[in-house]
């Protein structure tokens, strides 16, 4: 089930994106991952959050700005099971988004993308966090 993450306590969320990038993202050093992990509060509380609950517990969450996908992280033990699909699915459907931000080094993340019909349009040297 998706739906518009209302709650305060962004805990949840936080905790199925530290086991989702401690899980994909292994071209993370040890000290990025803890500025990201210190600054993600913050940056969420700047999106619209969705999330995919199976059971009463977060499976996957989104976070949108009006013009793009900001995040999309699933938890391992919902990954390759239909979870991030349905979030794609909803922010390209229902949130009639088309634009996302990807570092190429998570290729995964690229493939997935590219499956769904995205294209490479743009190339930074930098990661916008």
């Amino acid at each position: 089930m998706i739906s518009c993450y209302t709650n305060s306590n962004l805990q949840p969320i936080l905790s199925v994106w530290e086991r989702s990038v401690k899980h994909t993202h292994h071209f993370l050093r040890e000290e990025d991952f803890n500025r990201l992990k210190y600054i993600l509060p913050s940056i969420m509380k700047q999106v619209t959050l969705y999330t995919f609950t199976v059971d009463n517990q977060v499976a996957g969450f989104l976070g949108v700005s009006t013009e793009e996908i900001e995040m999309l992280f699933v938890d391992p033990l919902y990954i390759g099971k239909g979870v991030g699909k349905a979030l794609l699915l909803f922010a390209l459907n229902q949130l009639k988004l088309t634009q996302v931000s990807v570092n190429e080094e998570n290729t995964k993340a690229l493939d997935f993308y590219k499956h769904f019909g995205f294209n490479i349009t743009n190339r930074s040297l930098i990661d916008g966090f």
